[in-house]
């Protein structure tokens, strides 16, 4: 007979366990198994589990939950080793849950003066990299908020910070003209390189997605393009563009840059051949942002919506038609079907890209202008955030769930795996801050 199941949390315990003596083909090889299993529900292989010692080893074993999440979360981070384990799901389930029925806490603030500090999660979600004037950055335990090291050198107000996508290195761009890289060993950072060369402030830097280059772009109007293994400078990018570098992005799959200045100005380059593809100003310019499958860049220019293909040259492929009001925000959602776009007057409008039709529009809350829109990483939710509170969504539905009585002003992000969200300078969790994120790692064969 076996135990009822309870609901999730799922919770197996061992002495609720069957006994080897009911019947477990153990000549039928693991491998026929583990396919067996895959065809289950969750809620039946976690029954499975209950069974015998045997089927339970078999149903827990990584790679058949590895293939699980992945099935009901195909947007969470790419493991370049191990697997996603059954915590895991459980996890992802219980986030889904917290965030459908309101349960969330604040966590801890950072430690910074709110509209002038930088924070990114890094890549695994353990650590948060701060940054502020007070010339240093600060690393914190995501899960806790306890402050764990800084990383000191600059001179001056630390504009932007960044992680590398395996996690190993941090960038850091100062006023002082320098940024630095920073590695990670044993247990501490280091910083192994500086990068000189700008005339003045670095405003912003990033690794490219495969994490060979980094760029760095300045108040000398200049995006600089490094060996992000040597820190060897290898060449500037400038169109003939005299302001200064606001902010810049690699696109996630070709070799594209693009970078925006102070005078509204959006260049394009493919950073390999030094090209530009694309060069234009406009007396209001807000947002962009990259489509990966189809190569597609979008621009809001004035009071349109842009699409152009990117390939060796810059296509238009689409203009929307002209809103009353001006675009501020753009996103798209991780499975890259549908673009959320915000508006000054509190407007959110959702486009469907494989249709190029407009399939929402719905106002928030009057006069609100949506400043950011961000996904979380599965793809179920959604938030926007203005200066004086943030909404979350629901994907599937777009029904608007609640609101978060916290003002965006610098920063609106969500954790890689989803469990907690960045407001301003406010971490929020919609997991409990005990649990951990736990993902399997190989065993050596030696």
């Amino acid at each position: 007979m076996v135990n009822k199941v309870s609901s999730f949390p799922y919770q197996i315990e061992k002495e609720n366990l069957i006994h080897e003596e009911h019947p477990f083909r153990s000549d039928i090889p693991s491998e026929i198994w583990i396919k067996i299993f895959l065809s289950l529900s969750v809620r039946d292989l976690v029954t499975c589990q209950q069974v015998c010692r045997g089927w339970h080893q078999l149903a827990t074993d990584p790679f058949l939950w590895h293939s699980f999440v992945c099935q009901k979360f195909p947007s969470l981070p790419h493991l370049s080793q191990g697997k996603y384990t059954q915590d895991m799901y459980i996890t992802q389930v219980v986030i889904s849950t917290n965030i459908k029925e309101k349960r969330w806490s604040q966590t801890f603030e950072l430690d910074y003066e709110e509209g002038e500090g930088k924070a990114t999660f890094s890549p695994d979600g353990q650590w948060i990299v701060t940054c502020s004037q007070d010339h240093v950055a600060c690393v914190w335990n995501a899960l806790t908020g306890k402050p764990l090291l800084t990383l000191s050198g600059h001179t001056a107000h630390i504009n932007s910070v960044a992680f590398a996508s395996d996690g190993n290195s941090i960038i850091t761009s100062s006023n002082d003209s320098t940024a630095r890289v920073w590695g990670w060993e044993v247990d501490r950072w280091i910083c192994k390189y500086i990068l000189e060369g700008h005339l003045k402030s670095i405003v912003c830097a990033a690794f490219s997605p495969d994490g060979k280059w980094i760029a760095t772009g300045s108040s000398d109007s200049d995006v600089r393009l490094w060996d992000a293994e040597t820190g060897e400078y290898k060449h500037t990018l400038n169109a003939g563009n005299e302001s200064a570098i606001k902010k810049l992005a690699f696109s996630p799959e070709g070799p594209w840059i693009i970078m925006e200045s102070c005078n509204n100005t959006v260049q394009l380059f493919d950073f390999q051949t030094q090209k530009c593809l694309f060069f234009s100003q406009s007396t209001t310019f807000y947002s962009w942002a990259f489509f990966l499958d189809t190569k597609m860049i979008i621009l809001s220019q004035g009071k349109f919506m842009v699409w152009y293909e990117l390939s060796k040259a810059m296509r238009l492929i689409y203009t929307a038609t002209q809103y009353k009001d001006p675009p501020l925000c753009a996103a798209f959602s991780p499975h890259e079907s549908l673009l959320a776009i915000g508006f000054e007057k509190g407007i959110v409008r959702l486009w469907n890209l494989y249709s190029m039709e407009e399939c929402l529009s719905d106002s928030v809350r009057e006069n609100a202008g949506i400043k950011k829109i961000v996904f979380s990483p599965n793809g179920q939710w959604m938030v926007t955030g203005s200066l004086t509170h943030c909404d979350l969504w629901e994907v599937q539905t777009w029904e608007h769930l609640y609101s978060i009585p916290l003002p965006y002003h610098n920063e609106l992000s969500f954790s890689p795996h989803g469990g907690q969200l960045i407001i301003g300078k406010v971490v929020i969790n919609f997991y409990p801050a005990n649990k951990q994120l736990i993902i399997s790692h190989p065993v050596s064969d030696k």
